[in-house]
C-alpha cells in the first residue's frame, strides 16, 4: 500500500462520474487508503453524493477517508492528485445556445462545425465560463499544490488540454473514455483480444485506429473483407437500422454509430477507421440535416442528431433518478455498482505514477513532435505508458497524410481561432469562425445570432469579455 494521498475531486456532483471514481479506489489495494474531498458549487448535489460515497464506502468495506468541501482552494491544497470533471453552465447554457441558433439556421447549433460535431463539445460560443473555470483551477493548483497532477476529464478537451499546456506551469494530462471502444470493433468482427496490439492516435474526438493485429492478422484485412462482402448486408438487415424504436437504448446508438456508412466512408476517405466520437464528427457531407445524417447515420441519424440526442438526455435525466435511488436501496446501488474496477484507467493511472506499476492507456498529452504536422505545444489523444517516473508518450506510427492533412490540421485550425477568440476577447474572432461556417449566409445573419448567443441566459461573463 502506497503512502496516503490525497486526492480532489471536483465537479463531484455529477454523482454517477463521482460513484466509479469512489468504487474504483476502495477496489484498489494501493489507493483504497486515500483521502478523497469531493467539490462542487452545488451544495445540494454535493452533500448528496458524498452521503452516496460514504454509504459506498461503508457497504464494501472501503477504508477511504472521505470529506466534502464547497470551497475550492480547500479541497485542492496539499493534493497529490486533482480530478477534473466539472462543466461549467451545464448542458442547460449549451441547450440553450443550440436552441437560439437553430432559429438563424444554424442546424444543431453554432457549436456544431467540421469535426466538431458531437453535440455537448462547445469551443466558442457556450464555452467562456469552462475556459475561465479551468483557468483558475490551474491557478489554485499552482498556489496550493504545485506537484499535483491535474486528470481533466471535460470538454472541450483539445482546448482545454492545449491551453493548460500554453499558459500554465502544472503537471496535467486529459482522459477521454472514446479510445476504450476500439473493443467495439474487436467485438464486431469476434476477435477476443488476448493476443491484439493496437495503436490509435489524432486529437480528442478526432482519433483513428493506426494499427489493429490479432495474433499476427491485420483486422484492417478483416474491415476490407467484409466492406466488399457483408457491409450492405448488413446496412440492410440489421434491425437498428431498419426497424426504429423509440425507446432505443442510447448506448445501442453509440456504438452502432462506430459501425455506421459515416464511418466506413471515412476509412475509405482518410486510410484509417476513425474511432467513437470521430464517427460522429466529419465534414458536411453527413450532417447538412436529419435527412442527411439518416442517410449516413441509420434511422435515427446518430448520436447527435435531434433523435439521438434527446435519447441522451432523456438517459440523464433518468439517470439522476437512478442515482436518487441509490440513496436508500443499498441492493440496487451494489447490482448497478458492482465492486471491481470499472473500465476507466482513471485509478489505475494514479496507481501506475505512485506504485511503479505500468499501464498503457490513451491520454491527451503535450504534442512535442509526435505528431509533426501539428504544432508542438498542443494536445494530441496518443498512447503512453504510465510508470513512477512519469507519462510516456508512445511513438505515432501509421497516421495516414490524409487523416494529418485533411482532418487534425483543419480541427486544429479552429482550436486556434477558439483560443485567441478567448483570450483576446475579440467578437471578431467570433464571428471569423461564422464566416468560416456553411450555414453562414451573410453577415447580417452571423451578427444577429451572435449577438442572441451572448444574451442566452447564462452566458452573462462571456457577454461581458467579447468586445
Amino acid at each position: 500500500m502506497t503512502e496516503k494521498l490525497k486526492i480532489a475531486y471536483m465537479g463531484a456532483g455529477s454523482a454517477a462520474w463521482a460513484i466509479e471514481i469512489i468504487r474504483d479506489l476502495i477496489v484498489s489495494e494501493s489507493l483504497n487508503n486515500s483521502e478523497v474531498v469531493l467539490h462542487d458549487i452545488n451544495e445540494e448535489k454535493l452533500k448528496a453524493s458524498f452521503n452516496l460515497a460514504k454509504r459506498y464506502n461503508s457497504l464494501t468495506g472501503g477504508k477511504l477517508d472521505l470529506k466534502m468541501s464547497l470551497d475550492p482552494v480547500n479541497t485542492i491544497t496539499d493534493s497529490d492528485f486533482v480530478i477534473n470533471t466539472v462543466l461549467a453552465g451545464g448542458h442547460e447554457l449549451q441547450e440553450s445556445v443550440r436552441e437560439i441558433s437553430e432559429k438563424f439556421g444554424y442546424y444543431r447549433g453554432v457549436e456544431s462545425r467540421e469535426f466538431n460535431m458531437v453535440s455537448d463539445y462547445s469551443t466558442s460560443f457556450a464555452n467562456f465560463d469552462q475556459m475561465e473555470y479551468t483557468m483558475r483551477l490551474q491557478e489554485n493548483i499552482s498556489d496550493h499544490s504545485p506537484d499535483a497532477l491535474l486528470i481533466n476529464v471535460s470538454n472541450p478537451m483539445f482546448e482545454l488540454q492545449t491551453a493548460l499546456y500554453r499558459k500554465s506551469k502544472i503537471r496535467s494530462v486529459s482522459y477521454c473514455e472514446g479510445p476504450l471502444h476500439f473493443r467495439d470493433v474487436a467485438e464486431f468482427f469476434h476477435i477476443d483480444g488476448s493476443g491484439m496490439e493496437y495503436q490509435m492516435a489524432g486529437i480528442n474526438h478526432n482519433l483513428f485506429l493506426t494499427r489493429m493485429v490479432n495474433d499476427s492478422e491485420d483486422v484492417y484485412q478483416k474491415i476490407e473483407e467484409w466492406l466488399k462482402t457483408s457491409s450492405e448486408k448488413y446496412w440492410t438487415t440489421d434491425p437498428y437500422y431498419t426497424q426504429f424504436n423509440k425507446n432505443m437504448d442510447i448506448w445501442t446508438l453509440y456504438k452502432k454509430d462506430q459501425f455506421s456508412r459515416a464511418a466506413f466512408d471515412m476509412y475509405k476517405l482518410y486510410g484509417l477507421l476513425p474511432i467513437a466520437d470521430g464517427v460522429r464528427s466529419g465534414t458536411w457531407k453527413y450532417h447538412y440535416n436529419l435527412e442527411t445524417k439518416k442517410k449516413w447515420y441509420g434511422l435515427y441519424g446518430g448520436f447527435d442528431s435531434e433523435i439521438g440526442w434527446s435519447l441522451w438526455l432523456k438517459y440523464l435525466k433518468e439517470n439522476e433518478n437512478v442515482m436518487k435511488d441509490f440513496l436508500t436501496d443499498d441492493q440496487l446501488l451494489l447490482k448497478k455498482i458492482p465492486n471491481k474496477m470499472g473500465p476507466d484507467p482513471i485509478i489505475p493511472l494514479i496507481e501506475a505514477l505512485t506504485t511503479g506499476k505500468k499501464i498503457r492507456l490513451h491520454l491527451n498529452v503535450r504534442n512535442d513532435g509526435n505528431i509533426a504536422q501539428l504544432p508542438s505545444d498542443c494536445a494530441v489523444e496518443v498512447p503512453v505508458i504510465a510508470d513512477k517516473q512519469g507519462i510516456h508518450p508512445e511513438k505515432v506510427h501509421g497516421l495516414s497524410e490524409r487523416a494529418v492533412k485533411d482532418v487534425l490540421i483543419p480541427r486544429a485550425t479552429n482550436m486556434e481561432l477558439a483560443l485567441d477568440a478567448h483570450f483576446s476577447g475579440s467578437k471578431d474572432l467570433l464571428l471569423e469562425i461564422l464566416f468560416r461556417d456553411v450555414r453562414t449566409k451573410s453577415e447580417k445573419q452571423a451578427n444577429e445570432v451572435l449577438e442572441h448567443v451572448l444574451n442566452a441566459p447564462g452566458n452573462n461573463n462571456a457577454k461581458k469579455h467579447y468586445k
